[in-house]
């Protein structure tokens, strides 16, 4: 609520898996959020680490209405848990999809429901 510090707009979400590997021992997901204050001319970028096997943090789609569909993208393609998302479902993926894509140890189905999945 303070005067200076009010970023009004959401500029991104993003996900991005790192898993456990010779040169990384910290396993984790990141989620980055970048966002922007019209008032100010500011920038404000920060991350969140989260455990990669229940990576949940909260939503912000109270505070901003674009994060619904920002944190949506990052649930269906990285498996984020938005804690507190009013409709977390798959925005891109079929709801019967099994896992999630962006995942580095995700395996593509050679076939989904009968078709072939063109990779």
């Amino acid at each position: 609520d303070h005067e200076e510090l009010k970023f009004q707009s959401l500029l991104v979400v993003s996900a991005t898996d790192f898993p456990k590997s010779e040169s990384n021992d910290d396993e984790r997901i990141e989620v980055f959020y970048s966002v922007y204050s019209y008032k100010i001319h500011q920038q404000l970028d920060f991350k969140c680490k989260l455990d990669r096997n229940n990576p949940q943090v909260a939503s912000l789609s109270d505070v901003y209405r674009s994060a619904n569909w920002y944190e949506r993208e990052s649930y269906d393609l990285v498996g984020v848990d938005f804690v507190g998302h009013p409709y977390q479902k798959r925005i891109l993926l079929p709801t019967d999809w099994v896992g999630h894509p962006l995942r580095k140890d995700y395996e593509f189905p050679e076939e989904y429901n009968g078709m072939k999945v063109p990779l």
